[in-house]
């Protein structure tokens, strides 16, 4: 550091340092104005500019405020520090410019979007879930104030209309441009204690991938192309179909019908984007299986060369069983969907489709696993499926508490946040409409709504 570039100017606080590489100003710490002060006095002596070191008005007692001042010692180490260039963009004693990066945790795979299952709905939120459960009645989760309730005039009566034609029960409330969509009447799936569809679960899934290349540059052009768009491989969420009764136990297919099959489900997936068939982007492949109106999960991870299979049920009350066999027909469902995906694999080329062939499916155990809840699988699946980033080294935290009632109050609330969740995503072609017939819904019925809310 220079001490002959140092200025400092009334009671600015400025420090103007060329030589550190910085061209404007920057305020300076307490700790810096003291070794500047000590330095000129220094240097005064050091020169003989006069024989004993002027007094300062320099209180005799301590606030507290400062940090310790250098010693003499240190001063002239500073002093015969050579200079050094100093990178701008570095983060200089907390004063200078830090270097714009993105984090490991915001680059996928790792990318924490999950929803937050400890915190209270948002307004917006409520105005959605009013309206999509307002198709049972008997599902309605909340009841307007008698005390200023609004008096259904003219006006009213045309928006309660118009909301009931947005949201009848032939109308979509999620539709995607590969033709991913949702019913209005299927949101009763949502409804706490209802079984959760299939068709909601792969709406969920759309969404997931979705968020998984937002904010990337688009999908198009050759394989190149898009594996730079992506930057870093990262997770595919499948749908139920890719794994169906059809494929898995119907006696008509050979392998090439079944690789016909799981080829045209796999497709959707991808947005009927052909060019990413191969699956070499894509560090983590989970498949959701549906078994005895059961959902759980199976997981490649790609990289790890492991096969989890992920079950809330606990092990003990768990259907599924792990046993291969050389008649597909005789496999337990795990080894039928790892002998299916593996031969695709092949069928493609992908590199490691012959490092899978000896891998045996194995169920992590998780503290969460319950017991006697047939009804909540779907939404333990659900939320699996955002947590869960393969075998990791970090141990895996699903957010789910561990006592029976703080369970049940949070599946309660993640279903009404998946809900709201899936119909505000971008990927809804069908979003905006909702959003207003949801709001006119509301208005109508006699639910207060902030003026101005933005609900896009």
């Amino acid at each position: 550091m220079c001490v002959d570039n140092v200025t400092m100017k009334g009671n600015n606080n400025c420090v103007a340092d060329e030589a550190d590489g910085f061209s404007t100003p920057h305020i300076a710490s307490t700790f810096t104005q003291n070794v500047i002060m000590y330095t000129d006095v220094l240097e005064d002596v050091i020169t003989g500019a006069y024989d004993t070191p002027r007094k300062d008005d320099i209180p005799s007692f301590d606030l507290g405020l400062s940090q310790p001042l250098p010693s003499t010692q240190e001063l002239v180490a500073v002093r015969e520090e050579p200079v050094r260039n100093v990178d701008p963009e570095a983060d200089v004693g907390g004063k200078g410019k830090r270097k714009k990066q993105m984090s490991k945790y915001g680059k996928s795979p790792f990318m924490l979007r999950a929803v937050d299952i400890k915190s209270w709905m948002q307004s917006k939120d409520k105005i959605i879930w009013r309206y999509l459960t307002a198709c049972v009645e008997e599902t309605r989760v909340a009841t307007p104030k008698k005390k200023g309730k609004k008096v259904v005039t003219k006006e009213g009566r045309d928006q309660k209309e118009m909301a009931e034609v947005a949201g009848s029960k032939g109308s979509c409330v999620f539709l995607t441009e590969s033709g991913i969509g949702l019913m209005y009447f299927q949101s009763k799936d949502f409804c706490p204690s209802e079984w959760m569809g299939d068709a909601v679960f792969n709406c969920f899934a759309t969404v997931l991938n979705y968020e998984e290349v937002n904010g990337r540059k688009s999908i198009k052009g050759k394989n190149k192309d898009v594996k730079n768009s992506f930057g870093e491989t990262r997770r595919l969420f499948c749908h139920t179909v890719c794994f169906n009764d059809d494929i898995l136990t119907n006696t008509k297919y050979d392998d090439k019908g079944q690789s016909e099959k799981f080829t045209g489900a796999l497709l959707m997936v991808l947005n009927k984007d052909a060019s990413l068939l191969k699956l070499t982007y894509y560090t983590v492949i989970v498949f959701p299986i549906l078994e005895n109106n059961h959902f759980y999960l199976i997981s490649f991870d790609m990289e790890k060369l492991a096969i989890s299979v992920i079950d809330n049920m606990h092990a003990s009350e768990s259907f599924i069983e792990f046993s291969d066999n050389p008649d597909f027909l005789k496999k337990t469902t795990p080894f039928k969907v790892k002998d299916v995906f593996v031969k695709y694999l092949r069928s493609v080329h992908h590199p490691k489709c012959l490092e899978f062939e000896p891998v045996i499916p194995k169920r992590p155990e998780i503290e969460w696993a319950t017991v006697g809840n047939s009804v909540d699988c779907g939404v333990f699946a659900m939320r699996h499926l955002e947590t869960w980033f393969g075998e990791i080294d970090l141990k895996w935290d699903s957010g789910f508490p561990l006592t029976h009632t703080q369970k049940k109050s949070s599946l309660t609330r993640l279903r009404k946040k998946y809900a709201c969740k899936i119909v505000c995503s971008d990927v809804n072609k069908r979003r905006n409409e909702v959003m207003g017939a949801a709001v006119a819904w509301n208005l109508a019925e006699g639910y207060e709504v902030e003026k101005g809310m933005d609900v896009n």
